[in-house]
């Protein structure tokens, strides 16, 4: 079977499930979202185990949530699955300048660089916007280190004293980012108590 087919199938598979399942039929993104957080946690399980068998279960496991997604979307006209497609492709387009333009990069970091940059332009206010509100203390402390380096790269931070003292920077900003989960916890475990 081919790609095209083997989508088609899925797409169809979709269609019969929302239109004749009960349980299928009741789903909204609100109540798929926390699934698909869980669904991720299997496959980077099955990545860390490398269970290739297991990968390629959970990766099946989130192309249906793409699809119910889509789906869902479709059924109030907001789009479809070839919006998501046609978005991603032009997205990738746009920030491979060097291989779609005439932009010439030597390292992993200019490339890195150039795509920050691009997201500054379309729109984004900081680098630091695109690091998701809902992810856990650990990987958005990790997340904003990443996008600080870009920062020090692209010149945005330029100070020669910040970029010799970014580790101390970086490590300032963790321990911020912990402080501000542990308040978190505490003031949701008075209210928890409280009650």
């Amino acid at each position: 079977m081919d790609n095209n087919t083997s989508f088609l199938r899925l797409l169809k598979i979709m269609d019969e499930l929302r239109a004749q399942c009960p349980w299928d039929k009741k789903q909204t993104m609100d109540s798929l979202s926390y699934l698909t957080i869980e669904e991720t946690y299997e496959l980077i399980d099955a990545i860390i185990e490398k269970d290739m068998e297991g990968v390629k279960g959970e990766l099946g496991d989130l192309m249906l949530h793409l699809v119910f997604y889509a789906k869902i979307a479709s059924e109030t006209n907001d789009f479809d699955i070839n919006d998501v497609i046609n978005t991603v492709c032009d997205k990738l387009i746009e920030r491979h300048p060097h291989i779609y333009g005439d932009v010439k990069v030597d390292s992993e970091e200019q490339v890195k660089a150039n795509w920050e940059k691009i997201k500054l332009k379309k729109g984004k206010k900081s680098v630091l916007s695109g690091v998701p509100k809902s992810l856990p203390a650990m990987v958005k402390a990790t997340r904003i280190q990443e996008r600080l380096g870009v920062l020090v790269l692209i010149g945005i931070i330029e100070t020669k004293s910040l970029r010799r003292s970014r580790k101390n920077f970086q490590n300032y900003i963790m321990r911020l980012v912990n402080l501000i989960t542990l308040l978190k916890l505490k003031r949701n475990l008075e209210t928890y108590y409280s009650q």
